[in-house]
């Protein structure tokens, strides 16, 4: 997400909350992210530098989609529901949402630029995700395309919305159509 080298509170929380999502798929079993995690030696090396580590380690500058959404020409306002397409030799252009992240995704393809990676943010517990592997859901308004890192997500959304649960490809093609 950044180089900046300081091990933040907020993504050992992440880490852990990403454990108990993995316990209780079954696929992880007793793990205590705070008991892994040692930044002693990070700040030694910043000492060496003469670095603050606790005054970038309170920073949080580089870690929000910020900016401008080209693509949809609007400013990112909430950075949990943007999203990112890194284009290779071009650098990462910001998407103020998963809709305007999956349709300049498209875009960009039918113009031939290759794609390292692409991120939206899962909508029910805001974390980063890889886009091609979320689940999609479009609200019953067919304008709103949420992701999750959960299908059982998905399926709850789409259901309280009237939608329904779309595949990487469909969401892609839902995003360029409008819905």
């Amino acid at each position: 997400m950044t180089t900046d080298p300081t091990i933040k509170p907020f993504l050992i929380d992440a880490a852990a909350q990403d454990v108990k999502v993995l316990q209780n798929l079954g696929r992880m079993k007793e793990f205590d992210v705070t008991k892994w995690v040692d930044d002693s030696y990070v700040r030694k090396a910043f000492a060496e530098l003469k670095l603050d580590y606790d005054t970038q380690l309170a920073s949080t500058a580089n870690y929000e989609v910020k900016g401008e959404d080209k693509f949809c020409n609007q400013p990112i306002v909430e950075p949990r529901q943007a999203g990112e397409v890194w284009v290779d030799g071009e650098g990462i252009e910001p998407f103020s949402s998963a809709a305007c992240t999956l349709a300049a995704y498209s875009s960009l393809k039918a113009k031939g630029k290759k794609i390292n990676v692409a991120y939206v943010f899962d909508s029910a517990r805001g974390i980063k995700l890889f886009a091609d592997q979320a689940y999609y859901a479009i609200g019953g308004d067919k304008r709103t395309i949420s992701p999750f890192l959960l299908k059982r997500d998905a399926e709850d959304y789409a259901a309280k919305s009237g939608g329904k649960v779309l595949s990487f490809e469909d969401a892609l093609k839902a995003a360029l159509s409008g819905g």
